[in-house]
């Protein structure tokens, strides 16, 4: 444990959305395949309305792939957050990495990509200019 008075622990966390002509599934592989992760676990959600959704955890993080409602442009959501952060997400205490896994996946999934919360969308890795 760190003694040190001004040592102060954080999580991390992103939230974003994704651009992508496939489904669920085939979404998931790509990007377990891109981030060199395991395979991620697609399966019906505990809690109605039990849809589709693909999870899995990789090197102290957890993640969530779900499918959007229909007519949004970026039909699916992805986020992750720093596994046992509990303390840190109540106390607001957690980095927020949207912009930046944003453009990563973007870049390495070769898919369009919006920052949750915000209006910033990449596509290649490359911030694209607003319209």
């Amino acid at each position: 444990m760190n003694k040190n008075p001004h040592f102060k622990l954080h999580g991390a966390k992103a939230a974003i959305y994704i651009r992508f002509n496939g489904d669920l599934p085939a979404l998931a592989v790509k990007i377990s395949t891109a981030l060199k992760v395991g395979d991620f676990d697609v399966g019906p959600r505990e809690i109605p309305p039990h849809d589709l959704m693909a999870s899995g955890e990789c090197l102290g993080w957890e993640l969530w792939l779900e499918h959007r409602q229909v007519g949004i442009p970026f039909q699916y959501s992805f986020r992750m957050e720093t596994e046992h952060s509990l303390e840190e997400s109540f106390n607001d205490d957690m980095y927020d990495l949207s912009p930046w896994f944003a453009r990563y996946i973007s870049l390495v999934c070769n898919v369009e990509t919006q920052a949750a919360g915000t209006d910033v969308v990449f596509s290649r890795g490359q911030q694209q200019a607003k319209h």
